[in-house]
């Protein structure tokens, strides 16, 4: 029922978007020039509809802002990559040849971006089609906010949302602070273009720092949506290369359902992922005592692979939680998804000590690339070290056994080479195939460096990748 329940609420949010855009182009009263209306009649389109913004439709406005454009406050406007006012704010600027939006030191304090009773983004962009591509390039620290937050008004809305993009991208050595404070449903929102074909909506996090901030939020009001905020919402893939991410809710007691980073859901036909590579990934849910439901990633038909990064997800003050799910989102599994994939990387999950609360959820289990060490228990201050094969339950192989649980990278192990003497050749694959035959088993950093494809056992699949190697 609730993945129905997911389906029917997202295509009701594709749905909203489009007349969202109507709504506003019609309450603003914007001329739209002749010569771009026949135009836009030959293509068979509608200005000012969904059904009409792959049209080449430009759009006049003074001291308004659309809905359908790039969004900065009430006083600067982006329609199909072309500023269209005079009006700029400082530490902003746009170079259209390369689609890139660069912030620059820049406070954006948006009033309210209110359209009747609803909050609509403080920034979105609107891709023409769904191979275009956005970079926003972050210089010193910048933040985006609202001025006055919206309270008790309908709102399913984030501060930030990109529609209709293969792939959008944070670049930079700068910082971004989104301060998601009153009734805003997410951080960073993806929407795809229409229910049936979706964009990529691929997510790129590059050398630079993002900060949301959910701490003094209500979530959306709308039904579906109540009371709850998405940190990242509805990317297809996430990469974190040299970068690092935070987001939070601490201290904030009023969200029923805190989720930091959720893959799309729906029209997904291959495995999602989300890379987390020479970099930092933070997610703090609420606070103790909080009667909510919480997910630190939930990678619907995903998986999560970890390299040479730190991960914290704390979860403890919630009551139904999971720090990382990699789950199927459809009635079937998509082959290669739903696993997690560990390469020398320090990583520390924590949830709360209930029946309803598991740190991982992962379909095909947990890979290690490396020798991690593995610490569990039901708490921080109850952490055991235990062997990789007792991470998951024995009666449910895809749920973790512990509430907290601290992954520490192991000493370096080159794969292939058994004996360890520096060098992979046949000696490596002549103990590789007696411990296959069960001649002579192997232990500790000869059986991880025997077990090629790090899934927890040496098989003929690692003897071929080994063989490879050796010839």
């Amino acid at each position: 029922m609730r993945k129905n329940q997911e389906r029917q609420h997202r295509l009701k949010r594709v749905k909203a978007a489009g007349l969202m855009t109507a709504l506003c182009l019609s309450m603003m009263s914007v001329p739209v020039f002749a010569e771009d209306t026949e135009a836009a009649a030959e293509a068979g389109t509608e200005t000012g509809t969904e059904a009409g913004t792959d049209a080449a439709v430009e759009t006049y406005a003074e001291e308004e802002y659309s809905i359908d454009g790039l969004l900065i406050a009430k006083h600067w406007v982006i329609m199909d990559g072309k500023p269209l006012t005079d009006y700029q704010h400082p530490g902003v600027t746009y170079d259209d040849s390369t689609r890139t939006l660069t912030l620059n030191n820049a406070n954006i304090e948006v009033d309210n971006n209110e359209f009747g009773s609803s909050l609509i983004p403080a920034i979105q962009v609107n891709g023409k089609s769904s191979a275009d591509e956005f970079t926003v390039r972050l210089i010193g620290e910048s933040t985006i906010s609202y001025k006055q937050p919206m309270i008790e008004k309908d709102c399913e809305a984030g501060i930030m949302r990109f529609q209709n993009f293969s792939e959008v991208t944070f670049t930079g050595d700068g910082t971004l602070n989104l301060d998601c404070d009153g009734n805003v449903y997410a951080g960073i929102q993806f929407i795809p273009g229409s229910y049936d074909y979706c964009g990529a909506n691929n997510l790129v996090i590059d050398g630079c720092t993002i900060n949301i901030d959910a701490s003094n939020c209500q979530g959306g009001t709308r039904e579906a949506s109540l009371g709850k905020f998405h940190g990242i919402e509805e990317a297809e893939s996430i990469t974190l290369n040299s970068a690092e991410l935070n987001i939070t809710a601490q201290e904030n007691a009023d969200l029923a359902e805190f989720d930091g980073v959720v893959l799309r859901s729906y029209q997904v036909t291959e495995p999602q992922t989300v890379t987390v590579q020479n970099s930092k990934l933070n997610i703090v849910g609420p606070p103790n005592g909080t009667d909510s439901m919480a997910n630190g990633m939930w990678l619907w038909n995903g998986n999560l692979n970890a390299d040479h990064s730190e991960i914290n997800i704390d979860l403890r003050g919630n009551t139904a939680a999971t720090a990382i799910a990699c789950y199927d989102s459809g009635s079937s599994h998509i082959t290669g998804s739903g696993k997690i994939t560990v390469n020398s990387s320090d990583i520390t999950l924590q949830t709360s000590n209930s029946d309803s609360a598991s740190v991982i959820w992962a379909e095909e289990g947990l890979t290690d690339m490396g020798n991690s060490t593995y610490m569990a228990g039901d708490t921080m201050d109850t952490l055991k070290e235990i062997s990789r094969s007792d991470l998951f339950s024995k009666y449910t192989p895809q749920l973790c056994s512990y509430d907290a649980l601290k992954i520490t990278p192991g000493s370096a192990v080159l794969k292939g080479d058994v004996n360890q003497d520096g060098a992979v050749n046949l000696q490596d694959l002549m103990l590789c195939l007696n411990h296959a035959t069960e001649v002579k088993l192997l232990t500790g950093d000869q059986f991880t460096a025997a077990d090629m494809d790090g899934n927890g056992a040496v098989t003929v699949t690692d003897l071929m990748q080994l063989l490879n190697l050796v010839m």
